[in-house]
């Protein structure tokens, strides 16, 4: 009788082991979801800026050429883990400029020639829509 007990405390401890396994939440398979796509895109060398309420991120990357130095970025939307906005321009930088709204100095010239007072790119992440003129904020 003991050997029949002590096989089956031997069988439930080793199925309570095997059945602790880890699991992934959502949030980290979001984190590791925009993070692959932006090593895919731009390799090991990418910065995240996450909006102040975690819900949208800046991937940017430093690219080096021979007579200048420039920012390509695209922003993700966490909760889809699509991209919302993948500029064709070369920039100087990006950051957030308020919650839900993204300033980028951007290189004159690329693709198209712009007055030199503006060398700015607005874009809302919530409406979608890009801007060369500052939003007005009320």
């Amino acid at each position: 009788m003991i050997k029949v007990f002590a096989l089956l405390s031997l069988f439930f401890l080793a199925s309570c082991g095997s059945s602790s396994k880890t699991t992934v939440s959502d949030e980290d398979k979001t984190i590791n979801s925009y993070q692959e796509l932006a090593k895919e895109k731009y390799g090991d060398n990418t910065e995240f800026q996450l909006n102040d309420s975690e819900t949208y991120v800046i991937c940017s990357t430093v690219k080096e050429e021979t007579r200048f130095t420039y920012i390509q970025f695209f922003v993700v939307e966490l909760s889809s883990g699509d991209i919302i906005y993948l500029p064709n321009r070369l920039f100087r930088n990006v950051r957030w400029d308020s919650e839900s709204e993204i300033v980028a100095q951007y290189i004159p010239g690329t693709p198209e020639q712009t007055p030199a007072s503006n060398h700015y790119i607005y874009y809302d992440v919530k409406s979608k829509t890009e801007s060369t003129t500052k939003p007005n904020k009320l």
